[in-house]
Formats: structure tokens, C-alpha cells, sequence
């Protein structure tokens, strides 16, 4: 408070008013990689519900194991199908497919011949690897790949578009 011409004035503090320019950047980047990190959680999420949605339709159930698997593939292929040195489609492709087997396959290991939840097993199918892998699925995902690059793309370009307006505080929104 202060006394300018015998009235009182109540000076307002606004945030940041003496921050540098190095501080404002500072400030800038961490909002932004907050961003990135909610966004990231949220393409998490939609690929964990997106690929039980998948299952369900292709096998009739799923577990909730494979939240975590679809969630993690999802991002995964976002970033190999979102890449600026991967230039062909067929490339991505087959990065993608390669990819979601070593994620099926790890995952596979540990939730099936582990933990013993018996979610899957591919023992029948040709071409497979201790029954949790096999070139039919592989082959599969590298198609379902196509898909999976607008649909990532297109999300998360709405959620990062979605940032918190000048002067509000950020919230879940990417």
C-alpha cells in the first residue's frame, strides 16, 4: 500500500512481472513439457482403451493387462509413424510391427509364463515364439500401423492445442 496525492492505493502484484528473459524461457519450457507430459499420459490412456476395444472385437474378451500393452504400442507407433527420418510408409510399417512384437513378446513373457495369467497363447498358430508371438499378428499390426499414425497424429495435435489460455494456470489439458 502506498499514499499517492492522500489516497491510498493497493499496488496488485502480478506473477512474473520481474522475471528475466532467461526466466520467462525457463517458464515457457516447463509449461510446454508439462504439456507434453499430460498429452503423453492421455495418448497412454486412448491406446490402452483403443486396443482392449480391439480385442474385444477380435477375441470376444480382453484382460486388464493389456490396457498397459495397447497403451504402451500406441505410443510407440505414434512416434515411429510420426518420425521425420523414417520417410517410407512401408518402413514405418515394419518398424511398427517389429515394435509392438518385441512389446507383445516381453509383455507376454512376464504376464503369461511368469505370472501364469494365461492371457494369451499363440502355440497353435505357425511361425511363433514360445507361444506369445507369431508372423500372423505381426503381420496384422504392421497394417493396423496405417491406422493407428492419422489417428495418434490427429489426437495429438487437438490435445496440444488444447493449452491453458494466456494467464490461466495449466490444467490436464494438453
Amino acid at each position: 500500500m502506498g499514499m499517492a496525492g492522500g489516497k491510498t492505493t493497493v499496488r496488485q502484484e502480478r506473477p512474473f512481472l520481474y522475471e528475466t528473459k532467461g526466466q520467462k524461457k525457463d517458464r515457457t519450457l516447463a509449461l510446454r513439457l508439462t504439456r507434453e507430459a499430460v498429452c503423453s499420459v492421455k495418448l497412454f490412456c486412448t491406446g490402452g482403451v483403443l486396443y482392449n476395444l480391439i480385442e474385444i472385437a477380435w477375441r470376444g474378451y480382453t484382460h486388464w493387462s493389456m490396457f498397459f500393452v495397447g497403451g504402451a504400442c500406441f505410443h510407440i507407433m505414434g512416434r515411429i509413424q510420426n518420425s521425420p527420418y523414417i520417410k517410407r510408409t512401408l518402413s514405418r510399417c515394419a518398424l511398427c510391427s517389429a515394435a509392438v512384437t518385441a512389446v507383445e513378446y516381453v509383455s507376454g513373457c512376464l504376464v503369461n509364463l511368469v505370472l501364469k495369467l494365461n492371457v494369451w497363447d499363440y502355440s497353435a498358430l505357425p511361425l511363433n515364439l514360445h507361444g506369445q508371438v507369431c508372423a500372423l499378428y505381426a503381420v496384422l499390426w504392421g497394417g493396423l500401423s496405417l491406422i493407428a499414425r492419422p489417428v495418434y497424429r490427429l489426437l495429438k495435435k487437438a490435445m496440444m492445442e488444447q493449452g491453458p489460455a494466456h494467464g490461466q494456470r495449466i490444467s490436464l489439458h494438453c
